[in-house]
């Protein structure tokens, strides 16, 4: 679940950086604070993730180090 809202998130943003703290709050939206959320670290896993699934021709999601990621349409 926490991977699609990345995806989505991304897809929406198509074209622009989207930073790794608005993807994590996006994954947990509806988060109790003091749960113990993921680190920060695990978007990058949760990214790996949804490229390997992604079909080729779908697009890709580039890495701005230091920023975030971006998808970017009909790349890949």
């Amino acid at each position: 679940k926490s991977e699609s809202r990345v995806a989505r998130a991304l897809m929406d943003a198509a074209g622009a950086t989207v930073s790794v703290e608005r993807l994590h709050s996006a994954c947990y939206v509806n988060a109790i604070p003091g749960d113990g959320l993921p680190k920060r670290e695990t978007i990058s896993v949760f990214v790996y993730n949804i490229r390997r699934k992604m079909p080729a021709g779908a697009g890709a999601i580039v890495t701005v180090w230091g920023e975030g990621y971006r998808f970017e349409v009909g790349v890949g």
